[in-house]
């Protein structure tokens, strides 16, 4: 191809690109005057949107009425046989020791020993900042063999299976005493 067919090729396309332009400023100008005359008609609000409504005064307000202090309770918890602290010293990431160790949780695990009484201990989990990590780190946990999933049944209480057995030692009998320790509390 030569220079003058490629310079009229470019000239043929240019003008067809100036006509496209020209064509699509045309339908911009005809869709913005019909955007301006749409917004000047007022028309109702469609039923699924909510009017606006004047936000009340502050004096207006009246406070918010609370639940009886009866009702706010949590889960009583039983006096602990054994207590088992679990504590962190230092940041588990960059092994900086922490400042301001606090109780973060108390998990209740009931359980039964061999013989008897119910045992219930208290494992207090600890938490402290870590002023290079900028995080609260907590004392890692391991109960997978003193109780079954988040509960706090442990697992000699949890395997609760009446075999026959009777007496203080049968299973049966290890559940009936820790319901009555619970209902009506130690001894």
């Amino acid at each position: 191809m030569t220079r003058e067919e490629e310079v009229a090729q470019l000239q043929a396309e240019n003008q067809e690109l100036r006509e496209a332009r020209l064509q699509t400023q045309e339908l911009l100008h005809l869709a913005l005057a019909r955007i301006e005359e749409l917004e000047k008609q007022k028309t109702p609000p469609s039923p699924f949107i909510k009017a606006n409504m004047k936000k009340p005064k502050a004096e207006e307000k009246q406070p918010r009425k609370k639940r009886a202090s009866v009702h706010n309770r949590g889960r009583p918890r039983s006096t602990p046989t054994r207590i088992v602290e679990h504590r962190l010293v230092t940041c588990s990431h960059c092994h900086l020791r922490l400042g301001g160790i606090t109780l973060a949780r108390l998990r209740e695990v009931i359980d039964v020993p061999p013989p008897p009484p119910v045992e219930i201990t208290h494992h207090r989990i600890y938490q402290g900042w870590c002023a290079q990590c900028q995080k609260w780190h907590e004392a890692p946990v391991e109960l997978d063999e003193e109780v079954l999933g988040q509960g706090r049944i442990g697992v000699r209480l949890a395997y609760d299976s009446n075999d026959g057995d009777s007496g203080p030692y049968a299973p049966g009998w290890r559940l009936f005493t820790f319901r009555r320790h619970v209902a009506t509390g130690p001894g």
